[in-house]
């Protein structure tokens, strides 16, 4: 059976860890759709935000972490932020 929960929130690319769904959208926003509890949650600990060029960006799980990069243009030049 579907969990129409889960599939409410669900946007662009996804990573599982620890048995959280993560998932960002253009917009630098990343939510967490946990599946023990079958709710989405707000991703802590981005004070700053994200850039908002984040279509292009991979996930990967850093020791039980959350890593996100992306590429972008700086003054000409690429610059690869981890």
């Amino acid at each position: 059976m579907a969990d129409r929960n889960r599939d409410n929130g669900w946007q662009g690319k996804a990573y599982v860890i620890n048995g959280v769904l993560f998932c960002y959208d253009c917009l630098g926003n990343i939510t967490g759709y946990d599946v023990n509890e079958r709710t989405w949650k707000e991703l802590k600990g981005l004070e700053k935000g994200l850039s908002t060029f984040l279509c292009g960006a991979t996930m990967a799980n850093l020791e039980g972490k959350l890593m996100v990069v992306w590429e972008s243009k700086n003054r000409g030049g690429k610059e690869i932020k981890i």
